[in-house]
């Protein structure tokens, strides 16, 4: 396999992102599944102008004779290695790269929301995950959208008769997502798909997770802005295993949200003691900490599992790491405790 060259001026434009000039970049032929097209080394080259991505948009290559085809998915390739040459060392603060340079983008259950951004621009993809306090991963790519609905002119699309687009033009879109847990490779499964003929298709995929440097924001009460808790302990990769205090559990579906947790275990105070007065008892069971873990399931974020516990337990109690239940595979991703400021003896 031959390299493909890139001459290069003062910089190279592809759609709103600048390339850094240099005397000659030097890309390297994509991998050999993508079926490259095979050049030999004594066939003249001829400067090609390809568009991967839009109409309004040139990318100025010198590539392989115009007589040969290039696939679509060969294209964008070549542009997610242009676009992470400007990237690779522009990791924002606190986070780390956990993939690059992916054909698809992240699809999990933590998903918080999806920004469009006006070009690929990575810091600003990280100051919005920072603004949303439950936002501790985010991904970054280009797709390759329809600049109008594809619609084929028949029945078996809900159009007006007599419009028939079937593959319109290609417009280029820059994508933000952000999620509330660790984010790695094995969640960038959406390769895009087909809408009628037109293909959509994704590349330039970046992962940025801070999980591991972040505390969970400590869960406040369930009528006031104040916190009965006490600031959380992580407790790393396992959670707290102790059944002779355990209280209860609850599992809730979607990003890393200990809150709910929280509201849990102040909601299993009170009916304990509205239980216990309608028994005409003055005893009740406390919950004085809880457990909020992050689990994976099969490898890909789950949900948020909270552990009511009577008493406060020490980090040592932290033992459980996940189980492997009817051929599906549970981990735990990140944990943490909250104990109540003032403890609660149980009586009334």
């Amino acid at each position: 396999m031959h390299p493909v060259y890139v001459p290069a001026a003062s910089a190279m434009t592809t759609g709103k992102k600048m390339l850094p000039a240099a005397s000659l970049l030097v890309l390297h032929a994509p991998r050999p599944s993508r079926q490259v097209p095979t050049v030999d080394s004594s066939t003249p080259r001829t400067l090609v102008h390809l568009n991967p991505m839009a109409t309004d948009q040139c990318l100025l290559l010198t590539l392989f004779p115009l007589s040969t085809p290039i696939s679509l998915s060969t294209l964008w390739h070549l542009l997610s290695l242009l676009l992470s040459s400007s990237t690779a060392s522009s990791v924002p603060m606190v986070y780390q790269q956990t993939f690059r340079d992916l054909n698809a983008s992240s699809s999990a259950n933590s998903y918080i929301g999806l920004y469009a951004l006006q070009s690929y621009d990575v810091a600003k993809c990280a100051a919005i995950c920072d603004k949303v306090s439950l936002c501790t991963a985010f991904n970054i790519y280009i797709e390759r959208d329809p600049s109008q609905n594809p619609t084929n002119n028949d029945s078996t699309a809900p159009t007006v008769w007599g419009y028939d687009c079937p593959n319109p033009a290609s417009m280029t879109s820059y994508r933000c997502t952000i999620w509330g847990s660790p984010l790695s490779a094995s969640t960038a499964t959406n390769s895009g798909g087909y809408r009628s003929q037109f293909q959509v298709a994704i590349t330039a995929s970046n992962g940025y997770d801070k999980t591991a440097g972040s505390t969970p924001s400590t869960p406040i009460g369930n009528s006031t802005n104040s916190s009965p808790w006490s600031n959380g302990r992580n407790c790393g990769h396992k959670a707290i295993n102790s059944p002779q205090n355990w209280m209860g559990s609850r599992f809730f579906l979607g990003p890393f949200n200990p809150q709910l947790c929280g509201n849990f275990a102040i909601a299993q105070n009170f009916q304990n003691k509205a239980t216990a007065k309608s028994a005409g008892k003055n005893y009740y069971q406390p919950c004085n900490m809880f457990n909020a873990y992050y689990l994976h399931k099969n490898g890909l974020p789950w949900g948020t599992y909270c552990a009511l516990y009577d008493i406060d337990l020490v980090v040592s109690y932290a033992t459980y790491a996940g189980a492997t239940l009817v051929g599906d595979v549970f981990e735990v991703a990140q944990s943490f405790t909250w104990t109540l400021l003032t403890g609660d003896k149980g009586y009334f």
